[in-house]
């Protein structure tokens, strides 16, 4: 029923037996597959002659021409230099197409090359690319401009070669009269859709706006292929619990147009349930109405064995557990559907798996591959929380030593957890060390008219809750998400390149007065962090100050900043506020369609306040700082998750400090219904 059935799944990738009998169209038959247009035009060679092929952003020609674009590390230190092509300009169509004849003259075989996005953001912000976009509605309008002109150049030579690009991400939305020339492909992207529930069901509003994708680029083209997500991509052992909508979403996908359909899963050994999965997309690719609950069967009853029954009813039980958390499952999430208590009655489903199939192989082999999921749960899930008074007590499920699990994982043939993540790179994801399966932590409380805050010291130094009384709000809300989303203000690493976090996760208490809290950890590096927390009688003023002290004989970066994670209405859209020369000017409001997530730097200001108003709640927060203390401002919001938040992060200077020397960040946070300009 599809024209076109490629996986990128080990077997189906690199076993020439598997792709045969399941009919799987072979990776050769791509030149190029996706996210191609730096190789086509890389900034390495033309943007020192050509900067008018890149992206114009904020009115400067954009392209990461000095560093390394194909390393995943150099783009995440180096974000600012992403961009994309200028695809409206016509000298970049004619150095593609010129590019692709040699290449197709040198390699004929491949009948398909992708020239498509970059997979990040940065859309040209030329007056050419936006007169096209504005035309057309979307920002495709643009990119297919370029690709048609690509297309037109290569159709007589090449009769038998289709151009390919993506319609992804910022791209998704179809133009509203522009049509794909008919040597040109169009690959659909559903990244953003929740895989819980067939794409059929409208719950999820992102399903919804791809299925309106969907008919719209049918409307305009016969070749409309489907880039399809069924595995997690951020870490492939992710529980992933959707084989129950592979077969619906194939169907619906035919049903509306599509005429072909990649499926990208796992690339590597040791994927959650990656021979199960790739086996049944195989058949139902070839013909969407088979019986997908037969297959599923035969599958689990053959490949299991005695196990089978209770692989079954694992896979029924995490299953329920993402349909009952009424949470999309997404294909970059983490697993905070499954917390210790699934883990928990997951591991005695397991326990009865091993008990069956004792050591009878292979059974006992694919046992033990389907139970690294579990491990891997066990090891990142959110925690129990258990209060009394003036105490907490975290709990995880047991799980192997994060060293032994990384070695389980390479035994079984694992070499990345995603893409361009190594196994080892495990380790960077939970800290550098097993989390413990148990902390019992003092809460110290602070109290006035105005606010409840709690202070759990060993969970990070967590402030765990804020509560503004007056206004019956739960600003921080970790004392019921610690673990599992944010909520919680911290202290964390800020270094370029490297991963954040909380920069320690224990802290002793220092000293306790009747109006403040004073909480300290020394780092391995010798660099002493301490916090102050001020709540005085009659004060709206919450005061958060942060000393860090180079205790050892060589200077430190003191990469350490203030991080609240503030809990907002997923329906709120935030407003973010600078005061500047004593004038409050707005510099972001997210309206309707705006990104749900977005962050942006801020470069210090020469006034002393910023803020967030939340202009539907009538809610504003005021975060003053002292201006010499701070080398920049970061806020990010996500008004689309479990928890939704937004975060006015204080940056520390980026100056060494040297032996004995201290620095501060001082922060006071305020809450008012007022406009920051009425504040």
């Amino acid at each position: 029923d599809f024209e076109h059935r490629y996986m990128n799944y080990v077997e189906a990738w690199d076993d020439i037996e598997f792709a045969e009998a399941h009919k799987i169209t072979p990776i050769k038959g791509y030149g190029l597959l996706a996210h191609t247009v730096y190789e086509l035009v890389p900034p390495e060679i033309y943007f020192q002659d050509h900067p008018d092929y890149y992206s114009l952003i904020d009115g400067e020609r954009r392209a990461p021409a000095a560093i390394d674009w194909r390393d995943p590390h150099e783009r995440r230190q180096y974000p600012n230099l992403l961009g994309q092509l200028c695809f409206s300009n016509p000298a970049v169509a004619r150095v593609i197409a010129t590019e692709l004849r040699k290449r197709i003259e040198d390699n004929p075989e491949p009948k398909i090359w992708s020239v498509s996005q970059m997979n990040w953001g940065g859309v040209c912000e030329c007056s050419g690319c936006v007169a096209l976009n504005e035309r057309e509605g979307s920002p495709s309008g643009a990119l297919l401009t370029c690709i048609n002109r690509v297309a037109r150049a290569l159709a007589s030579d090449f009769p038998e070669h289709r151009i390919e690009t993506l319609a992804h991400q910022w791209s998704r939305k179809p133009p509203r009269q522009l049509r794909p020339e008919p040597n040109v492909i169009i690959r659909l992207s559903n990244v953003e859709c929740d895989f819980a529930r067939p794409l059929t069901n409208p719950k999820f509003e992102e399903n919804r706006l791809f299925q309106d994708a969907i008919e719209a680029w049918a409307r305009l083209t016969p070749n409309l292929y489907i880039w399809d997500y069924t595995a997690n991509q951020r870490n492939f052992l992710t529980p992933h619990p959707n084989l129950h909508v592979l077969q619906p979403n194939l169907r619906f996908l035919k049903e509306r147009g599509a005429v072909g359909v990649l499926a990208q899963g796992c690339p590597v050994p040791g994927g959650e349930f990656a021979a199960l999965r790739q086996y049944i997309l195989a058949k139902c690719m070839w013909d969407p109405g088979v019986d997908a609950g037969a297959l599923f069967t035969e599958f689990i009853d053959l490949y299991y064995g005695p196990a089978g029954s209770a692989i079954l009813e694992y896979i029924s039980l995490i299953t329920r557990e993402i349909t009952n958390a009424d949470r999309p499952l997404t294909v970059s999430g983490t697993p905070i559907w499954m917390d210790a208590d699934a883990v928990r009655r997951a591991q005695d489903i397991f326990d009865q798996a091993f008990e069956a199939v004792g050591d009878a192989e292979p059974y006992k082999q694919r046992v033990d591959l389907a139970y690294l999921p579990v491990q891997y749960a066990a090891l990142v899930c959110p925690p129990d929380l258990r209060y009394a008074r003036y105490e907490v007590t975290l709990q995880r499920p047991p799980c192997p030593p994060l060293e032994e699990f990384i070695e389980m994982l390479q035994g079984h043939g694992m070499t990345h957890i995603a893409d361009d993540q190594p196994v080892e790179m495990l380790a960077d994801e939970v800290g550098g060390t097993t989390p413990p399966r148990r902390i019992d932590s003092e809460l110290r409380i602070l109290e006035n008219e105005f606010y409840l805050i709690w202070v759990a010291p060993a969970l990070d130094g967590s402030i765990i809750r804020w509560r503004d009384k007056r206004q019956n709000v739960e600003l921080l809300q970790g004392f019921r998400t610690y673990g599992r989303g944010p909520g919680t203000l911290q202290d964390w690493t800020h270094a370029p390149g490297s991963k954040e976090r909380p920069v320690a996760t224990h802290y002793e208490v220092a000293s306790r007065t009747l109006y403040a809290l004073r909480i300290e950890a020394l780092l391995e590096n010798g660099l002493a962090v301490e916090r102050t927390m001020e709540l005085r009688p009659a004060s709206p003023e919450f005061t958060v100050t942060l000393t860090v002290t180079n205790t050892s004989d060589e200077p430190i970066v003191p990469n350490v900043k203030i991080h609240p994670e503030f809990a907002i209405d997923s329906s709120s859209l935030p407003e973010i506020w600078v005061e500047s020369g004593g004038v409050w000017q707005q510099v972001h409001t997210a309206r309707g369609g705006s990104e749900p997530i977005h962050g942006a730097y801020l470069e210090p200001p020469d006034g002393f306040r910023w803020a967030y108003r939340l202009p539907g709640e009538g809610f504003t927060m005021i975060n003053e700082f002292v201006s010499h203390q701070v080398g920049g401002l970061f806020y990010f919001y996500n008004t689309s998750a479990r928890y939704p938040h937004i975060n006015l992060e204080i940056i520390p200077k980026d100056e060494p400090l040297g032996p004995g020397r201290s620095r501060q960040l001082r922060a006071t946070y305020t809450t008012t219904r007022r406009r920051p300009t009425q504040f």
